[in-house]
């Protein structure tokens, strides 16, 4: 059955080769002579082993924060503060992960090791040397390297986000069953570390439009299921409850006209005394309030939902807190190291945008030249602006850290577009070069 079913998945699909015929990818480019390959090769190693002996971090305890206790639990509820219940089990992933290498002075530089290789590899696929250079360089820079040495999901999540998209690319421009099982492996592991990832996982089943329909409805079925199976875990853990009485309690309750909102679709009137207190003062006399946690599981989500579509200023405020976030790190790293100066270039609003058109205008001209990674990297611009309105409205309590996905994204996406466009000059160069 296994290889009846390799061969139906392998047989090439009527139509397949009309759909990715003429695209400057790996499959319609010729392969590159031996020695050639080599170079290229023993050029990207020798600049991988530059980057990790750059961002060597030292050995050194890590400090345990609030959310550790949590993965260190896991699969038991997250407890903090000793006795608090913030949610049930949390995303598997980062707790799994802590089980295999511990808590201890190795941590830091394996999240390091982690970050430089998942970035280089994805520069590597999207752009050759050149791409590695770029990525493995931004690997370095302050907002990656900071997030390394400590025993939270953000690295390791970042680093899920760039081999995720290497996958996606690489299954988009060739189909093979073990470029599908890297791409499963991937994107299950990115969309399982954090909630707020699920929302990109949608954006990764790009592959399917570069392949026929029985192979385009397996990637579509693995990602729903991978989707689907986190979605159900996060209702499962109850792991939307305390993020969304944060947003109650510090944007609903200080609202006139929202509270009167909340309070019309049911909420307990009693729930206004809690205006102005501490986030778990005011969680913990929420779940104590009479009727309140019933009203949250059955219409919470519903209100809240309905309240943020119908107001404007939900539409803006997520992308301003985008951009006054990445002026504010920005200019405080700017005066740094060269990757931090060379992160602080990567995303100015004008390239985002540029490159929100970029795909559009190349496939109008040449739809035919339109390469994997330009496709993907178009859909992962449209992600970007999901988990940013997501990532916003999702929660009010550091607000600045859960944004850091979303920001990653900003920089990384318009950066796969670019190199997606000019994948026909640099392996041009390449082979310029190296021939």
């Amino acid at each position: 059955m296994v290889r009846a079913l390799g061969s139906w998945l392998q047989a090439p699909a009527a139509g397949c080769d009309a759909v990715n015929a003429g695209a400057p990818d790996s499959q319609n480019i010729p392969a590159a002579p031996m020695g050639r390959s080599m170079c290229l090769r023993l050029l990207g190693c020798g600049i991988v082993g530059v980057l990790l002996a750059l961002a060597w971090p030292g050995f050194g305890t890590p400090v345990i924060y609030p959310d550790t206790r949590g993965y260190l639990a896991w699969p038991n509820d997250s407890i903090i503060m000793g006795h608090f219940r913030q949610m049930g089990a949390r995303p598997p992933i980062y707790p799994i992960f802590l089980r295999l290498v511990g808590i201890g002075p190795w941590l830091g530089p394996i999240q390091t090791v982690i970050s430089v290789v998942s970035w280089s590899v994805c520069g590597w696929v999207i752009g050759g040397v050149a791409g590695l250079s770029l990525l493995g360089t931004l690997s370095l820079a302050t907002p990656l390297a900071f997030w390394a040495r400590q025993p939270l999901t953000e690295s390791l999540s970042f680093s899920l986000l760039a081999l995720a998209v290497a996958t996606t690319v690489q299954l988009a421009e060739r189909w093979s069953l073990s470029r599908l099982t890297g791409w499963v492996l991937t994107v299950c592991a990115f969309c399982w570390i954090r909630d707020v990832n699920l929302y990109v996982g949608p954006f990764l089943a790009a592959p399917a439009l570069f392949q026929g329909r029985r192979r385009a409805a397996v990637i579509v079925a693995l990602c729903i299921a991978i989707v689907g199976v986190g979605y159900a875990s996060m209702g499962r853990n109850d792991r939307w409850e305390v993020p969304l009485m944060t947003v109650i309690n510090r944007r609903v309750l200080p609202n006139p006209d929202a509270l009167a909102y909340f309070q019309l679709r049911g909420m307990p009137p009693e729930t206004a005394h809690f205006r102005g207190k501490p986030d778990l003062e005011a969680v913990g006399g929420m779940r104590a309030t009479p009727g309140f946690e019933s009203w949250l599981r059955a219409d919470g989500l519903r209100t809240y939902g309905r309240w943020l579509v119908s107001r404007r200023e939900s539409y803006a405020a997520p992308y301003l807190q985008v951009q006054q976030d990445r002026l504010a790190l920005d200019a405080e790293i700017t005066n740094g190291r060269w990757p931090d100066r060379l992160y602080a270039l990567t995303a100015p609003p004008s390239i985002f945008l540029l490159c929100v058109l970029a795909p559009l205008v190349y496939f109008v001209g040449r739809p035919r030249q339109v390469s994997a990674a330009t496709i993907v990297g178009a859909l992962l611009i449209v992600a970007t602006a999901v988990q940013v309105f997501i990532c916003y409205h999702g929660g009010a309590t550091e607000v600045h850290r859960h944004m850091l996905g979303p920001m990653m994204l900003y920089r990384l996406a318009p950066i796969v577009v670019i190199f997606g466009v000019l994948t026909p000059f640099w392996r041009r160069a390449e082979k310029a070069i190296f021939s």
